[in-house]
């Protein structure tokens, strides 16, 4: 998210399912079909920060991951900022400490979404039930798997402010004291080993395949968004996070070599130009391809 930031890109669409394990083991985003491709003309035009820079959104996106403000006007389209990310963030991060892999506003009111549209649930979660995290809050009716620890309810609890403009940004989120000792440029470097196989939880086979590439339509959004610096599937490294060290006019955020011997291969019904995966002492580069391949998102 640090680095969307520094893209000018929000989301509006971060969920527990668009979130993906690399095959080195990092934590990915994935799914940008709703993204705000560049916000830094409206920062120019706003005169503001990215944190408070205001976008008009429409209603797409998973009802249960939304802010609340995206529920405050009657109205299918909303202003917002991308303070409205670090809500949907502070979601998933609940999901993940309550350890539960389906939307929790649906385990915590279940009847209420089984009676009207999950966008209207949502928004009576929010403007009638006032809902605010708790310290004792529960996972679901029945009261189990409460979130207990102090220091991870402070954390998630400022992601999870109502107020969008007291919520705690991804800058600040960095400096919480849950993060205490912790070396980010470690981590984005790929000095640390990912903690899932620090757990033995390394892929159970070394080798993943990859389908034939979509090809994007020849339009003008998609010209506009690659004229913004949303890249191509194929620019990016094969670790899926980061530009590759060809492309040293984009920032590059190295996160990592793959296990050693992982290769990534296309299957059979890849074009001929599909980009090919070589290995080089462990580390997989992603070979060249021609001007004329496919780009693939």
């Amino acid at each position: 998210m640090e680095y969307l930031e520094r893209c000018g890109v929000v989301n509006c669409d971060i969920k527990l399912p668009n979130v993906f394990v690399t095959p080195s083991g990092h934590l990915a985003l994935a799914d940008f079909d709703l993204a705000v491709p560049d916000v830094r003309p409206a920062m120019e035009a706003q005169q503001c920060e990215y944190k408070d820079v205001r976008i008009d959104v429409g209603c797409g996106g998973t009802s249960t991951y939304k802010a609340p403000e995206r529920f405050s006007s009657s109205n299918a389209r909303c202003i917002v900022t991308p303070r409205a990310d670090t809500w949907s963030l502070g979601i998933v991060l609940l999901e993940f400490a309550l350890q539960i892999n389906t939307s929790y506003f649906l385990e915590r009111f279940p009847r209420l979404f089984g009676s009207m549209d999950s966008d209207q649930a949502m928004a009576v979660v929010f403007k009638e039930f006032f809902w605010k995290l708790s310290l004792e809050e529960s996972r679901n009716a029945t009261g189990t798997a409460k979130l207990g620890d102090p220091l991870v309810y402070t954390f998630i609890g400022k992601l999870l402010d109502p107020d969008s403009k007291t919520r705690i940004t991804i800058q600040e989120a960095k400096q919480h004291p849950i993060f205490k000792g912790l070396d980010w440029d470690a981590i984005r470097s790929g000095a640390n080993e990912p903690p899932l196989f620090k757990q033995g939880c390394k892929p159970s086979s070394p080798s993943i395949t990859l389908g034939a590439p979509a090809v994007p339509p020849n339009d003008a959004p998609m010209k506009r968004l690659q004229r913004n610096g949303m890249l191509s599937f194929s620019d990016f490294g094969s670790d899926w996070i980061a530009p590759g060290p060809d492309m040293p006019e984009v920032l590059c955020l190295d996160h990592g070599p793959l296990p050693p011997k992982f290769q990534v291969t296309y299957s059979e019904c890849s074009p001929p130009d599909a980009p090919a995966v070589n290995s080089d002492g462990g580390r997989a580069t992603v070979g060249t391809t021609p001007a004329t391949s496919p780009q693939l998102w």
